[in-house]
């Protein structure tokens, strides 16, 4: 039984992310595991703000499972979290130790524990310049080359001002 359970545990791992997971017994009997809602995707927040993740499995007897979380595959041990009895796991005051993959647990008895899909939560954090654009001299009639780079988990959008006032699009050529 140790065998099977460790089996599942395996699977769930590796098959499980971002689809309906089902097992079952090695006769293909009736399923032992069956994800109703499972984390997916990825989630972005804020610091300070809040998550809601949602799960929830049951048994081959259509019973509900207990449901635990782990963060990066350990255990959850966030002081921010918690698990409510629909197995849904909220965050809030969310910092940069609670960024990772979160994945929900559902453990059979007898059997052991089937793991979920994950769900990457991020923080949204303000744009960040890496490379400040630097002055060049040119003649009048000759193109300037000025160069900016910008961290950002969503892709940011950069304005480039001359005297603080935008530049005409047909001055302008990004590249």
């Amino acid at each position: 039984m140790a065998y099977l359970s460790t089996i599942l545990w395996l699977f769930g791992f590796l098959l499980g992310v971002g689809r309906p997971v089902v097992f079952a017994d090695a006769a293909g009997a009736a399923p032992l595991v069956r994800f109703l809602r499972q984390p997916d995707g990825v989630a972005l927040t804020s610091r300070g703000g809040s998550a809601n993740f949602s799960c929830a499995a049951v048994d081959a007897a259509d019973n509900a499972l207990p449901i635990k979380w782990t963060l990066n595959g350990r255990a959850l041990a966030s002081t921010s979290a918690a698990v409510d009895s629909s197995g849904t796991l909220q965050l809030v005051d969310v910092a940069e130790s609670d960024e990772g993959d979160y994945r929900c647990v559902a453990r059979v008895a007898g059997v052991g524990a089937v793991v979920s899909g994950a769900v990457r939560l991020r923080l949204d954090r303000p744009p960040q310049l890496r490379q400040q654009p630097t002055s060049v001299q040119v003649h009048f009639g000759q193109s300037a080359r000025f160069a900016c780079r910008v961290d950002h988990v969503a892709w940011p959008v950069v304005y480039w001002l001359h005297n603080g006032l935008p530049l005409a699009d047909d001055n302008l050529h990004i590249g």
